[in-house]
């Protein structure tokens, strides 16, 4: 659907949509990839009235661009703490970066983002560095995924925070359940026992 198709859908008096379900469709064209899908983020971020929406989609629109190395910069700049303030907004566009139909180009993206779980503990609010594990994970359901997160589990020294192990073995859990149905409907041996379980 190219951008003047998602403005005629705007006209459409049997679509009453709002301004924050064309963002979220605008989102979720771009991230597969249509034509034009650059010209649909820019005609969306035109029409947001609202100006902290329109900076929650500018901050979030390079997560879901197609550019891969547009993505890559995004990802990179997370490890500025002043680029995390809105963590409501890195959230999403994290959930993007790792989106199922984008699982494998973003493979890179995960061990970064769980070597940040401390730092996040110690700079973001309570429930930010689960939050962020969780929609780290949540598109993913690869082995190559699985041994990532084992590898980094594995390489904790034993002063590691507790929470912060739990908290990624409970984003993982089922990462690591179709792991094992995988292996399993495949004839192979299972999966190793994830560390710290």
């Amino acid at each position: 659907m190219a951008a003047r198709g998602l403005g005629k859908a705007r006209d459409d008096p049997g679509v009453p949509l709002a301004e924050t379900d064309y963002t979220r469709l605008a989102l979720e064209l771009s991230v597969r990839k249509p034509a034009g899908w650059r010209d649909i983020l820019d005609t969306q971020a035109a029409r947001i009235t609202n100006a902290d929406r329109r900076a929650q989609f500018e901050f979030v629109r390079h997560a879901v661009s197609a550019d891969t190395d547009e993505r890559a910069r995004w990802s990179a700049a997370l490890q500025n703490v002043a680029n995390r303030r809105q963590e409501r907004w890195v959230l999403e566009g994290l959930a993007y970066l790792h989106h199922p139909l984008r699982a494998k180009a973003s493979l890179q993206f995960i061990r970064p983002s769980l070597d940040l779980l401390q730092e996040l503990h110690a700079t973001g609010n309570l429930g930010f560095p689960a939050n962020w594990v969780y929609v780290t994970l949540f598109g993913h359901n690869s082995r190559a995924a699985a041994d990532i997160v084992e590898s980094f589990l594995g390489s904790r020294t034993p002063e590691y925070p507790k929470h912060l192990r739990d908290a990624t073995l409970i984003a993982a859990d089922m990462l690591f359940r179709a792991v094992r149905i995988t292996d399993r409907a495949a004839g192979g041996s299972p999966s190793p026992r994830p560390a710290g379980r």
